[in-house]
């Protein structure tokens, strides 16, 4: 399954990746019960740590790369130099496949680190790609479009399945969709979700 435009596709509040922001929400992450962990209950903050393995998929919006995370920093020519205008970042929900078994990461609020090697892009030339991105993240045409001709470049990071993850987050329980057509009772997995919800792509 792919999101098409105008599906929710979990749009995640930004947390700068910096080496040290990025430090030290895995330092915090780290002091945090591994899940399945015995007597966990559920509302407990827990970190789990394995594979992503989507539920369903995003295309990263300039590479067109098929992905389950995003991360776009747009930057624009400006006398000469590059200068930033705008970071976003989307995840969609996905397993985590961990030694202990299998657990859903729900990303509606979550702060989103997505590092390792980005693929960069020339000029953007076609400005229905460029609104169709504005659009999505909800840039009013009134902040990039002022009739003047911008230049616009970008960087994508993406965490695409197989990719070893750290996520934590409120233990809880959510629906698997994967099986809503086979069973009379929709069956349901152990969830990692709440507006504490962290996502770490790590080092494999």
């Amino acid at each position: 399954m792919k999101f098409e435009s105008g599906d929710f596709v979990g749009i995640v509040d930004l947390a700068m990746s910096s080496i040290w922001t990025r430090y030290r929400e895995v330092r915090k992450m780290s002091r945090l019960a591994r899940w399945n962990s015995p007597g966990m209950q559920p509302g407990t903050l827990v970190q789990a740590v394995g594979e992503a393995d989507p539920r369903s998929t995003l295309v990263a919006p300039f590479s067109g790369r098929e992905c389950v995370s995003y991360r776009v920093d747009l930057r624009e020519w400006d006398d000469g130099t590059h200068c930033e205008f705008l970071t976003a970042v989307s995840v969609a929900p996905f397993y985590v496949r961990t030694q202990a078994g299998t657990v859903i990461f729900n990303p509606m609020h979550c702060v989103a680190h997505l590092s390792g090697r980005a693929e960069k892009g020339d000029t953007i030339n076609d400005p229905s790609q460029l609104a169709a991105f504005f659009d999505v993240h909800a840039v009013a045409a009134s902040e990039w479009k002022d009739g003047s001709r911008r230049s616009f470049r970008w960087k994508e990071n993406i965490l695409k399945s197989g990719d070893l993850v750290q996520v934590a987050g409120r233990l809880g329980r959510s629906i698997d969709n994967a099986g809503l057509s086979t069973y009379r009772e929709p069956p349901s997995l152990p969830s990692i979700s709440g507006p504490e919800s962290v996502l770490v792509v790590k080092a494999a």
